[in-house]
C-alpha cells in the first residue's frame, strides 16, 4: 500500500506503473488533486473512481476522461476501458472539495456558481423595481408565486457542493438514520442513505449553498431568522448559518453568526485540510465579523472541520457589496464574485447602480486584487468556475445600456463574460431578448467552453421563447462565447434552474423550482415545487423529479456524491407534502420556512 507521506513525487513515479493498484490509485486521487489528471489516465482507473473525477468538474480531467471513451458507440463502463474497483477499503484524505455550487470545493472545478435566496433579505433600498423584481435570478418566480424566494444576483446564494472522497477508496458506515432509504454503490460496496429532511424554527430559515465532504458527510450554508429549533438562536435580525449532517442527514453542528443587524452565506467551498470558507454579506457593525463600514458589505470566511471559525475578512465601502460565489484557485487561494454599489473603500468605485465584482484572494483571505465592471445602470455576477488556463469563467445579468458589457436594451440581459488569471476580462457576452433573462449557475466543460443554467422570460431573442411567465434555462457555449445551443423548459407558470453540476457521463444535474401545472416538468401542487432534473451534453432533458406541498418548496443548491446521487438543498414553505417541516407559525408570509436537504439516487429516487 502507497504511504501517502512519501509525498507527490513519490506518488507521480508510481502512476507510471500499468499494474498499479486501484486501491493505491484511489489513494493518490484523494491525496494529491494536482494528479487527477494523470490518475484519469492511468490503466487502473475503474468506473467509479471515473465518475468522482469527472464530478470535480475540472477541464484538464474532462478531457482525458473523453479521450478514454473512445467513440460514442463504446460504454464508458466496458471491461476495456475500466478496471476493477478495489474490494478492500483504503483510508486516505480525499481532495480538496465538496462540490458546490454547483461545484464542489474542488480545485479548478466548476464551481457553478450561485443562486437563490429566499424570503426578503433586508437589502436593495432604494433600487430600481425592475432590479429587485426582475434582473433576480429568480424575482419572477417569487412574485408568481406570492412568496419570495428566488434570488437577485446578489441576493441569492451560490451553490457550491461537491465530491467527496474517490469511490472504492474508502468504505462509510451506514448511517444510524432508520427512518433512510438505502441505495446500494456498487464501487465501493457502501450504502447511500436517500432521505428528505427539515430543519428549522419558528421563524424563516433556508440553505443557499451545500456541499459534499471529505469524509462522506454534508455541509450547508444560508441564513436564519429562527431563536429556536434546529439551530442556536440568531443574534439580531438574520444571522449566516453553517450547519454540518452526517450521511443519513442527521445534523452533527450548526453555527450562527452575525450580528444586531443583517447577515447571510451566499456560497461554500469545502477546502484541502476538511474545512470551509463561506461567503456572503454582512449589515452588522457589532458580533462575530468585522464591522460593516456602510450598508451590507462583503464578507468571507473560514472555517475548520467542526465548524469554529479561523478568521473572517469584511470588505466594502460606503454602499451594499456582497459575494455571491466562489472558486478554488490553484495555489490554495480563492475567486469570489458578487457585485459592489460603493464609490470607495476596498473595491474599485462603482460607476453607478451597482458593478459586478470579481476578487482574488490568497489562502488566508488576504486580498491580492478586485475588479469592477458595468454600466450606467445593475450588473451583477453570480457563479464562477475556474478554466484550464487559470483564468474564470463567470455568469450573472446586466441592466446597462453601456459600459464595459455589450449593450443591452435595458430590460435584464443574461451575461457570460471570462478573464485571465489577472481578472483581465477577455470577452463577454449579454444575451436576452425583449424580457428579463439571466444566468445563476454554470460549469466549464473540456473544450474550454461552459454550460450555465438560468432563467428567461423573453418570447424573443436569443434563447427559445419562454412558454409561460418565465422558464427554466439551460446553454451550451464554446470557449470564446459563442452559443451553440440552448434550452428552455417549463410550462404557462413560472419555471427557472437555479444550480448545475456535471455527472460523469457528460451530462448535467440540474435544480431549481417550478410553479406551472403543465409543461415538462411534473405538476407544481402549490406556489411551486422544487426540482431536480438530468440533462444531456446537449441540454436534452432525460428526466425530472418534482417535491414539494400545497406552498412554496424551492431548490438552491446541488451537488454530485460518490456513488453518482445527488445531494439537493433550498427551503419548503409547505406544511404537507414532500417535505417533513419542522418550523413555527411565524413568518413574512405566512407560515415560517424550513431549509430542506434531500439525498437522491442516480436516478433520482428517493
Amino acid at each position: 500500500m502507497f504511504d501517502p507521506s512519501q509525498g507527490e513525487s513519490a506518488a507521480a513515479q508510481l502512476l507510471s506503473d500499468p499494474n498499479l493498484d486501484p486501491a493505491d490509485l484511489a489513494l493518490i486521487a484523494g491525496t494529491f488533486p494536482s494528479l487527477a489528471a494523470q490518475v484519469a489516465a492511468h490503466p487502473a482507473l475503474y468506473e467509479g473512481l471515473e465518475d468522482w473525477l469527472a464530478s470535480l468538474g475540472r477541464p484538464d480531467v474532462n478531457a482525458v476522461l473523453a479521450s478514454r471513451r473512445g467513440p460514442p458507440w463504446q460504454s464508458p463502463g466496458s471491461a476495456s476501458a475500466y478496471a476493477t474497483a478495489p474490494a478492500v477499503p483504503v483510508a486516505l484524505s480525499a481532495p480538496p472539495g465538496a462540490w458546490a455550487d454547483s461545484a464542489p470545493g474542488v480545485p479548478f472545478g466548476p464551481r457553478p456558481g450561485g443562486q437563490p435566496p429566499i424570503f426578503g433579505v433586508k437589502r436593495r433600498k432604494g433600487r430600481r423595481g425592475l432590479v429587485i423584481g426582475a434582473v433576480g435570478t429568480f424575482a419572477a418566480l417569487a412574485v408568481a408565486a406570492a412568496a419570495v424566494w428566488w434570488v437577485v444576483p446578489g441576493l441569492r446564494g451560490s451553490k457550491d457542493e461537491g465530491p467527496e472522497r474517490p469511490p472504492g477508496a474508502v468504505g462509510s458506515e451506514d448511517p444510524t438514520d432508520s427512518g433512510s432509504e438505502r441505495a446500494r454503490d456498487p464501487d465501493a460496496g457502501t450504502t447511500a442513505a436517500l432521505f428528505t429532511r427539515a430543519f428549522g424554527g419558528g421563524r424563516n430559515d433556508w440553505f443557499n449553498a451545500a456541499a459534499v465532504t471529505l469524509d462522506g458527510d454534508y455541509v450547508a450554508a444560508g441564513q436564519t431568522y429562527s431563536d429556536d429549533g434546529d439551530f442556536p438562536p440568531r443574534h439580531g435580525d438574520v444571522d449566516a448559518l453553517l450547519a454540518r449532517f452526517d450521511a443519513g442527514g442527521d445534523q452533527l453542528w450548526a453555527k450562527t453568526l452575525g450580528g444586531s443587524s443583517a447577515d447571510a452565506f451566499n456560497t461554500l467551498m469545502a477546502t484541502a485540510d476538511g474545512g470551509f470558507i463561506a461567503a456572503g454579506y454582512t449589515y452588522s457593525d457589532d458580533g462575530d465579523f468585522p464591522r460593516s463600514r456602510g450598508e451590507e458589505d462583503a464578507v468571507v470566511a473560514r472555517f475548520d472541520a467542526t465548524g469554529e471559525m479561523e478568521w473572517a475578512k469584511t470588505l466594502g465601502g460606503e454602499g451594499p457589496d456582497m459575494f455571491n460565489a466562489l472558486a478554488e484557485t490553484e495555489d490554495g487561494g480563492f475567486i469570489a464574485v458578487g457585485e459592489t454599489h460603493s464609490f470607495s473603500g476596498d473595491f474599485p468605485p462603482s460607476k453607478n447602480a451597482g458593478d459586478a465584482l470579481l476578487a482574488r484572494f490568497d489562502p488566508t483571505g488576504e486580498l491580492l486584487w478586485a475588479k469592477t465592471l458595468g454600466g450606467n445602470d445593475f450588473d451583477s455576477l453570480s457563479a464562477v468556475a475556474m478554466t484550464a488556463d487559470g483564468g474564470y469563467m463567470t455568469a450573472g445579468a446586466t441592466l446597462s445600456v453601456d459600459g464595459d458589457f455589450p449593450v443591452t436594451e435595458d430590460v435584464g440581459y443574461a451575461l457570460l463574460a471570462r478573464f485571465d488569471a489577472t481578472g483581465e476580462m477577455l470577452w463577454a457576452e449579454t444575451l436576452g431578448g425583449s424580457d428579463v433573462d439571466t444566468l445563476s449557475g454554470l460549469v466549464v466543460t473540456a473544450d474550454g467552453g461552459c454550460v450555465a443554467v438560468g432563467m428567461t422570460s423573453s418570447v424573443d431573442g436569443d434563447f427559445p421563447a419562454a412558454e409561460g411567465g418565465t422558464d427554466a434555462l439551460v446553454a451550451g457555449f464554446d470557449a470564446a462565447g459563442e452559443r451553440l445551443w440552448a434550452k428552455t423548459l417549463g410550462g404557462t407558470g413560472p419555471d427557472g434552474f437555479a444550480s448545475l453540476a456535471a455527472i460523469a457521463d457528460g451530462g448535467y444535474i440540474v435544480v431549481g423550482q417550478t410553479a406551472s401545472q403543465d409543461g415538462d416538468f411534473a405538476a407544481s401542487r402549490g406556489g411551486g415545487d422544487a426540482v431536480l432534473a438530468k440533462l444531456t451534453e446537449a441540454g436534452e432533458m432525460l428526466w425530472s423529479k418534482t417535491l414539494g406541498g400545497t406552498s412554496v418548496d424551492g431548490f438552491s443548491a446541488v451537488a454530485v456524491t460518490a456513488d453518482g446521487g445527488y445531494l439537493a438543498a433550498g427551503l419548503t414553505n409547505s406544511d404537507d407534502g414532500d417535505f417533513p417541516r419542522t418550523g413555527g407559525e411565524v413568518g413574512f408570509e405566512a407560515t415560517a420556512t424550513d431549509a430542506v436537504l434531500a439525498r437522491f439516487g442516480p436516478d433520482g429516487e428517493l
